[in-house]
């Protein structure tokens, strides 16, 4: 069933004249004053400083052994509701592809190491791993490090999956050419009953829901100590490997209130919207990533209603610093000069927006945004 607010996007998405709205809402505030803050990074930095992470060629802990068709990773920090129920729905999975679940508890101080190691004890594919607090980025690194299995997938330790996820997922990427499958998937509330299925096609860079080939994971990690990222899935691998949409539903994402995704527009590290982008732009130099069309439209869409939606509860001051600092990155990137872009008209706003320095312009396109 639908949910209200799907519902409400919907309508105003289909609503006559919405476009005619959108022209005369823009025009309105396209010659508003520009809004130049020659120190505006700084000024950033000081109200929530870039975390220092850089990225390092990975080297895995152990010499990689193929010993299974997919290593099935699961970071856990203090989720002791619901991780029996994830990591359940794991090992009761039924198929002809072998797997192993690598579970890294990151630091919990509930009863969650307790849970694991009991189904570690009992299973003997379950592999526990213990580690200092790292964060999602750090859990998820140390199971790649140390996956021994020709695929890998992630599964976040409060959702689950429904039978036949693997089998589905596994048969789907060994009976192709592609480098990493894409589904859909099933959104469940905090007692674990249905509310929708998730976007067709999924735009979100969450690498949950998905199956990859060893190989995408090579030379790439999770940036560590970033809130945001799963951007790179969209900058850095997205770009460089094959991708093929299925239309399966059999991953279960649990909406919480208390997740990040919900609560980070209260918290000033909402602005790391902005440094995981200086970061992935540096990988994806250092990755080969073209910069192309492609890769330009992707961080004007980072920087557009994606970023306004994670500030938005910021106070005003804040919007205009965090605005200026990303629309003086975006023309500070040489590889950049000869794009423009014009196939989306709301996106293009958007651009001109960043382009032009415009606050008024770029909170307006931004608002339309959300309801094309």
């Amino acid at each position: 069933m639908p949910t209200v607010k799907s519902v409400i996007k919907t309508i105003l998405k289909n609503a006559p004249g919405k476009d005619l709205a959108r022209h005369i809402a823009i025009s309105q505030v396209s010659h508003s004053r520009t809004t130049h803050i020659s120190n505006a990074r700084e000024l950033l930095q000081r109200f929530s400083p870039k975390p220092s992470y850089r990225y390092k060629k990975p080297t895995t802990l152990t010499p990689f052994a193929e010993n299974y068709d997919v290593s099935v990773i699961v970071p856990a920090y203090n989720v002791e509701s619901f991780i029996e129920e994830c990591l359940t729905s794991l090992v009761e999975q039924q198929s002809n592809y072998s797997f192993e679940i690598i579970v890294v508890n990151d630091g919990s101080t509930d009863e969650t190491p307790d849970i694991i190691n009991s189904i570690a004890d009992q299973h003997s594919n379950v592999h526990a791993i213990n580690q200092h607090n790292k964060g999602f980025s750090g859990a998820r690194n140390t199971g790649i490090n140390n996956a021994k299995g020709k695929s890998i997938m992630f599964v976040d330790s409060d959702d689950k999956v429904a039978p036949g996820h693997i089998e589905s997922f596994a048969s789907s990427l060994f009976n192709s050419e592609y480098d990493f499958i894409t589904g859909r998937y099933t959104i469940i509330n905090e007692s674990g009953n249905y509310l929708s299925k998730g976007e067709k096609p999924r735009s979100m860079g969450a690498p949950w829901g998905r199956i990859y080939r060893r190989k995408v994971w090579d030379n790439i990690r999770f940036p560590e100590g970033y809130l945001f990222e799963d951007t790179i899935q969209n900058f850095c691998i997205k770009p460089l490997f094959t991708e093929l949409d299925i239309d399966d539903t059999s991953y279960m994402y649990r909406s919480r209130a208390t997740s990040i995704s919900h609560s980070i527009s209260r918290n000033r590290r909402s602005v790391e919207t902005y440094w995981i982008i200086e970061e992935l732009i540096e990988e994806c130099r250092l990755l080969g990533v073209p910069f192309d069309q492609y890769l330009y439209a992707r961080t004007i869409k980072q920087f557009g209603a994606v970023a306004y939606r994670r500030i938005l509860a910021l106070n005003n001051e804040i919007q205009h610093i965090f605005f200026a600092a990303c629309s003086e990155f975006l023309v500070s990137i040489p590889e950049f000069k000869s794009f423009w872009y014009t196939q989306d008209e709301v996106l293009g706003d958007i651009e001109k927006a960043l382009l032009r320095c415009n606050f008024n312009m770029w909170r307006t396109a931004c608002q339309f945004a959300q309801i094309y």
